[in-house]
């Protein structure tokens, strides 16, 4: 029967290191002690301060057990510590530093100069692992608050565009509502549609689709430029939302005309349309916003509806949405 070794666990590989370090620390503790003693530098064995090479020794070993974060039931979940894993986990820091500062003390009357070059290597451990720790803790708290960031960027961002997510253009939207409210300035809005994207998913692959939406997001920030402050977002699947604020119906319609235009002038193939590349359908509203009037997504529904009609009129064009009633302008491609 073949002989198979088994692997050590993480917790046994943690051990192994632990104790090699005292094995270590003993080992030069134990040459530090033989030299002083023979050149006559410290009192000989069996003296009490003998005993603090040995208590460094056991609050090192107290401090790994205690420290152990993790149960041998259950490797994966967390331990919360308790009282006296607080207490040796802020304590065992200074152990070392305390232990040769007594040991100097000790050795003063014997070898002053011995004596204060150990204080000064006390002080300088304990200086060095305080610079370390709040190191540690910056670069932690940098971590976190980058981590953090990300999070909230995801948040009310589109993973695939980089855009603003619909989340995020829902809360601009109430927000531009209410500000326009007050300073009594128009609100425009454009609802945008890729024509025929289900077939050209379904022609090309989905990635050639993802790839299409980020050539497209990319369009309209450069396109909606012409508008300052203008907020473009991906409202879902094909749909894009462009949010402009102080615009009034004509600024609105000749922005969304302009988008039109700056699309097609990118000549991406789409074999689904009739002019072989890729068109927009967008769809237009405006509204003057009024602190006792309807709610902010009317301005939402009023564009949609005017997109359905840009559709509904062959698509690749822009419609205006004029509340009731819907004044259509088609535009040839260019």
């Amino acid at each position: 029967m073949a002989f198979i070794p088994l692997q050590p666990t993480q917790a046994e590989r943690r051990f192994a290191a632990s104790a090699a370090v005292l094995l270590s620390i003993y080992a030069g503790m134990a040459l530090l002690v033989n030299q002083v003693i023979i050149n006559g530098l410290a009192p000989p064995p069996g003296s009490p301060w003998f005993l603090l090479g040995d208590l460094a020794a056991v609050v090192f070993v107290v401090h790994h057990i205690i420290a152990e974060r993790r149960t041998a039931a259950d490797d994966d979940e967390l331990r919360k510590p308790g009282p006296v894993k607080t207490l040796a986990l802020l304590l065992v820091p200074a152990v070392a530093p305390m232990a040769i500062v007594l040991i100097s003390i000790v050795l003063a009357d014997y070898h002053p100069m011995l004596a204060a070059a150990l204080a000064c290597a006390a002080l300088l451990l304990y200086v060095g692992r305080s610079v370390l720790t709040q190191h540690a803790y910056q670069r932690v708290q940098a971590d976190l608050e980058k981590a953090n960031a990300r999070m909230f960027w995801l948040a009310e961002h589109d993973a695939l565009t980089g855009l603003p997510n619909r989340r995020k253009f829902n809360q601009s939207l109430d927000a531009q509502w209410h500000l326009h409210a007050t300073s009594g300035k128009p609100l425009g809005l454009l609802f945008i549609d890729i024509d025929f994207f289900k077939l050209f998913n379904d022609t090309l692959g989905h990635a050639a689709g993802d790839a299409c939406l980020e050539k497209v997001a990319q369009l309209l920030q450069t396109g909606a430029h012409i508008h300052p402050d203008a907020l473009v977002a991906r409202y879902g699947g094909e749909e894009f939302v462009i949010l402009l604020n102080d615009c009034s119906r004509k600024k609105a319609l000749a922005c969304a005309e302009h988008i039109r235009e700056h699309v097609a002038q990118a000549c991406i193939p789409h074999l689904a349309c009739p002019t072989g590349l890729l068109s927009l359908s967008i769809g237009v509203a405006c509204a003057a916003p009024s602190s006792d009037g309807p709610h902010p997504h009317i301005l939402l529904e009023n564009a949609d509806v005017a997109l359905y009609v840009a559709k509904q009129r062959g698509r690749n064009q822009v419609a205006d949405g004029l509340g009731d009633e819907l004044a259509v302008i088609s535009l040839e491609p260019s």
